[in-house]
């Protein structure tokens, strides 16, 4: 099925489809006719204009995400973004894949090897100093093995409007964050930490931050 303008579409969920390309950018003419070799999304800016929840339960397409493969500049729209199911192999996600979505308002991240949210290796200067998920509200973290302290990295990732944090089997974490990122933490209202069998302290303090 190809389309162009889903005008309406707010919610899309796409759960376990293994056998078939869903987005790219545009359809080439040597796969018309060729139904197995056909993406199910031609997208554009146009596409999904008012798509505000994606989720995606399927190991290949979040695998293009974490290679920089698949952006989702035609997505900004998006305030809630749902990653399952990705164990292959120890991945991060690229800095240019959360900076095209600066709406986002939640995100969940379940059953992954992911050893970072958000990767910093190869950034410019400007980059590493230029904070995203600036509206995010609402992180929930669940058996993520290999997250560790790192995971919240002050001068990449902005918590400053988070309101809910959520954590749950995910035991790397013996620190849940810095002591420099739970100070930005002023407008939290819910944390739920469960199962995380390493962790000895929420809030990792250095001596002379205390």
């Amino acid at each position: 099925m190809h389309t162009t303008q889903w005008p309406s579409l707010k919610q899309m969920d796409i759960i376990e489809c293994l056998k078939v390309q869903i987005f790219t950018p545009q359809c080439p003419e040597s796969q018309v006719g060729i139904s197995n070799q056909q993406p199910l999304f031609c997208v554009n800016e146009d596409t999904f204009l008012v798509l505000e929840e994606l989720t995606l339960k399927t190991n290949d397409m979040v695998k293009r995400i974490c290679d920089g493969q698949l952006s989702l500049q035609c997505f900004q729209n998006l305030n809630a973004l749902n990653l399952h199911c990705f164990r292959k192999r120890s991945t991060t996600l690229p800095y240019c894949f959360i900076r095209s979505l600066p709406k986002l308002q939640k995100l969940v991240i379940n059953n992954a090897s992911i050893s970072e949210i958000v990767r910093s290796e190869g950034l410019i200067e400007e980059e590493r100093h230029t904070s995203v998920f600036y509206h995010l509200k609402d992180l929930r973290l669940s058996q993520l093995q290999e997250l560790s302290l790192k995971t919240f990295k002050p001068s990449l990732l902005s918590f400053k409007n988070l309101t809910t944090l959520e954590v749950s089997r995910c035991h790397g974490f013996i620190n849940l964050i810095a002591c420099s990122t739970a100070k930005c933490l002023t407008l939290l209202e819910r944390l739920s930490i469960d199962d995380c069998e390493m962790i000895e302290e929420i809030i990792a303090c250095e001596a002379e931050e205390i």
